[in-house]
């Protein structure tokens, strides 16, 4: 009878657990429905799951674009800095791993006896004994991530418990893919408004008038500015209205081409003079192309009206003084004469097509990445406006602010490299320490899957270039390399001096002496015909999102503009990539250049002049400096700041100056102020300049625009430091 009575009791509860779970599931399904917030609806989920499976632990884990780690995105009873803090490695012995490998939900009874699976430490810190997780399908049917409900006492979860949790991470699916969708169209809204008023500007711009007609040849709309050259009001000009205009002597065939070309659908072209609104008649050209449907069918047409009076008047010209040679020279220079314009049409056509496909291919380029950058710096800068901000999230505001901004001046760097435009700092190093200094940036580029070897000579490899392009450059090459090999391979790193460089796309070769650089990878190898396109701009053969296409475009530009040049061999499963530069001799390394010590006060008692041309950036640079303790003057032209130097230095320490400026250039300043003050220091900075790109800075010191205040301040010290007193 007892025993009787439990089951009974057993199966009431099972069904009041079920009835729980089904108006926790009914409750949230109005929600994913209905809010447009999905934090909201994950936070809620993790609530009423947990509720209705006696629990106050549970969190949705968002699976990262990396593949690798899981963000915990929401969830209810964790301490601070979990939800949206932690991440949590997708290892193959972890539950979450398991769950994402097979799509199955993961029960772990109690995790302390738990041999199957690792487990994070920040679930074993709350003090979870079991858990069961579900995966979440997001958008095109890849994993969104995990909804996982956990328990502070060992707990076996049935399969009422895994289908319960199903059930909420298919409404979680369904309102990822809604959202997900929703801001799709969004994006694709603003696209078409500003498609839109891109056509609007092109309108107003394109020298021709536009103009439209209906199948039967009734005018329905003229662009404005023919209303304004006709004076004519945009309803009589509508319909057969635009018969008014034309020069009595021109209007009949005007009408009677138009009716043909209704008629046929054949193109409408013809030359007539037009009343003007303010006297007289001009000749224009108007052509029409039929516009059809799917079918074949005009449904339309299409017209452009376009100003000819010029060339009509120099034809007119032209063709009365050719009336006074004979028949045979006027013909056959005529022959010539079109011969050669459409000779020369046709070059310049040619020209321009390669010359807009590379603009087009390099700008479309720069304005992703540069509007990537600018929303992380716009939002960033909206967030740091908001009232009762935190002290950390401030931190990381202005934290994103800089390491965008770093990003942004790396990008325009890798732009003048692959142009060549760069201003170099070259200076004699060695190629071996530098590779060691950077070896913690390769590990942190590379995967852990991928071995890297070293092949360095015993004795130096010296190199004049720039040190941090070529800090960069090799960075880039690894990034390619392990790009390459799609997580998992041997990279090889390999350093020869006294090398000679081989005949490379078409150049001959040099013997050198070269200090050759080789990164080997066991990828899949490039393609024959992508070799000869890898160093242009903005190529890529990654998915869309995975690649800007600037890495070996910037090794090219550098070694190019550094005396040197970029070699590749490749073959399915083995590709190296060789960087060649000059050599330098053991006597042209650099002495002590030590300067005054950095933990003195940074600026007490020194003046600086600064000369900028910028508003902005030369209030920036003048409170900078001040805040570090120089005392600044500015001025916005070389010439006014000749005038308070003076021909003793008017007691200024340093001058700061632009290099590109009207009038008087930094450059030149600095070459004047050396000849009347030889002791006063003079600091260019630039962010371009073709004159320090063909001639260099001239010995002076000169820092990139944009500069930090840290290299700025430096800088300073390093100058005044080597003043004579």
């Amino acid at each position: 009878m007892n025993e009787h009575q439990s089951q009974r009791d057993e199966q009431g509860n099972n069904r009041s657990s079920v009835r729980r779970q089904q108006a926790a599931l009914a409750k949230f399904g109005e929600l994913a429905l209905r809010s447009d917030d999905l934090d909201e609806i994950l936070t809620e989920a993790c609530r009423l799951a947990g509720k209705a499976l006696g629990t106050d632990l549970a969190k949705v884990m968002e699976l990262q674009g990396d593949g690798k780690t899981l963000l915990v995105r929401a969830g209810v009873g964790w301490k601070p800095g979990v939800v949206g803090h932690v991440t949590v490695r997708v290892e193959e012995d972890s539950s979450e791993g398991h769950a994402l490998e097979t799509g199955e939900p993961v029960t772990s009874d109690d995790i302390e006896h738990e041999g199957r699976f690792t487990y994070a430490d920040f679930i074993k810190e709350h003090g979870v004994r079991a858990l069961v997780n579900v995966i979440i399908i997001g958008s095109g049917g890849q994993p969104f991530g995990l909804f996982e409900v956990d328990s502070r006492c060992p707990r076996a979860f049935d399969e009422n418990d895994t289908n319960f949790l199903r059930g909420y991470a298919n409404l979680l699916a369904a309102a990822v893919d809604r959202l997900t969708k929703m801001a799709e169209r969004d994006r694709a809204e603003a696209r078409l408004r500003e498609s839109e008023d891109h056509y609007r500007a092109s309108v107003d711009l394109n020298p021709q008038i536009p103009w439209a007609a209906d199948p039967q040849g009734n005018i329905t709309s003229f662009g404005d500015r023919w209303l304004e050259l006709t004076g004519l009001s945009r309803e009589a000009a509508m319909g057969e209205g635009w018969m008014e205009v034309p020069h009595p002597d021109d209007l009949a065939i005007m009408a009677a081409a138009w009716r043909h070309s209704v008629e046929t659908s054949e193109p409408y072209d013809v030359e007539a003079r037009i009343a003007h609104v303010g006297g007289g008649y001009r000749w224009l050209r108007v052509r029409a192309l039929p516009r059809r449907d799917e079918n074949g069918t005009v449904i339309g047409w299409y017209g452009t009206t376009e100003d000819v009076e010029q060339r009509r008047q120099l034809e007119d010209a032209l063709h009365r003084a050719n009336q006074t040679l004979e028949q045979r020279v006027r013909e056959r220079t005529s022959e010539m004469e079109e011969e050669q314009r459409q000779r020369l049409d046709a070059e310049e056509l040619l020209r321009q097509s390669q010359k807009m496909e590379a603009i087009g291919q390099l700008t479309g380029g720069v304005a992703h990445d540069f509007n990537n950058l600018l929303t992380v710096i716009r939002g960033s800068a909206d967030l740091l406006r908001r009232d009762n901000l935190s002290a950390e999230k401030r931190t990381r505001y202005l934290d994103a602010i800089s390491t965008t901004a770093e990003r942004a001046a790396k990008l325009t760097g890798q732009l003048l490299a692959f142009a060549r435009r760069q201003s170099l700092k070259p200076e004699v190093f060695d190629a071996r320490s530098r590779l060691g200094s950077v070896a913690e940036m390769l590990d942190s580029v590379t995967s852990v899957r991928i071995r890297v070897a070293t092949d360095v000579p015993d004795g130096p490899c010296l190199v004049r270039a720039d040190v941090s392009q070529f800090e960069t450059a090799l960075v880039n090459m690894a990034v390619n390399a392990r790009d390459a090999m799609e997580g998992a391979g041997e990279l090889t790193i390999a350093i020869r001096a006294e090398a000679a460089m081989p005949a490379i796309r078409g150049h001959a070769g040099a013997p050198g002496p070269f200090v050759a650089v080789a990164l080997t990878d066991t990828g899949g190898g490039i393609a024959l015909e992508d070799q000869a396109r890898i160093f242009e701009p903005f190529f890529t053969t990654k998915e869309v999102g995975k690649g800007t296409g600037l890495g070996l475009s910037q090794v090219f530009g550098f070694a190019k503009q550094s005396g040197g040049d970029v070699a590749v061999e490749s073959e399915p499963g083995r590709t190296t990539i060789t960087l060649f530069l000059p050599q330098a001799r053991p006597d042209e390394l650099p002495g002590d250049q030590s300067i005054a010590d950095e933990t003195e006060a940074e600026g007490k008692g020194l003046c600086v002049l600064v000369v900028e041309d910028n508003i902005e950036v030369g209030r920036f640079s003048t409170e900078m400096l001040e805040e570090f303790g120089y005392s600044t003057v500015w001025v916005a032209s070389a010439e006014e700041a000749l005038d308070r130097l003076g021909d003793d230095g008017d007691g200024f320490d340093v001058v700061f100056s632009d290099v590109v400026m009207p009038g008087m250039g930094g450059i030149e300043l600095a070459r004047l102020l050396k000849r009347r003050l030889p002791d006063m220091p003079v600091i260019l900075a630039s962010g371009y300049s073709h004159v320090l790109v063909q001639e260099g800075a001239y010995g002076f010191e000169l820092v990139q625009k944009p500069y930090s205040a840290e290299e700025v301040t430096r800088v300073l010290r390093k100058a005044v430091a080597g003043r004579p007193r």
